[in-house]
């Protein structure tokens, strides 16, 4: 079990499922499975690595190398924003109201 979280991180309880009644031929459930996961140290939610704990010296490097080569005025930023747009209409603010 534990290699194929290392193998498929991305994996749904239901492809674990049929992971381990292919490989053990073991029925099991989704919620067995997720109890399971949590036992074992794992979450189903996506890391992302914050400010402390990126590497410095990769950092300086790509300041050094490739940021003094680049034309800033080319660079393009774009933010994503997770919110639900079918809610704008209930929650907009107006100035007119």
């Amino acid at each position: 079990m534990e290699a194929d979280l290392e193998e498929r991180p991305a994996a749904t309880l239901t492809q674990r499922c049929e992971y381990l009644r292919s490989a053990v031929g073991l029925r099991v459930s989704e919620s067995t499975v997720s109890r399971l996961l949590r036992r074992l140290g794992w979450t189903r939610k996506k890391h992302q690595v914050g400010a402390g704990e990126r590497d410095r010296w990769l950092r300086a490097a790509w300041r050094a190398l490739v940021a003094g080569q680049i034309d800033a005025k080319r660079l393009v930023f774009v933010e994503e924003m997770g919110s639900n747009t079918s809610l704008f209409s209930l929650y907009a603010y107006s100035a007119l109201q």
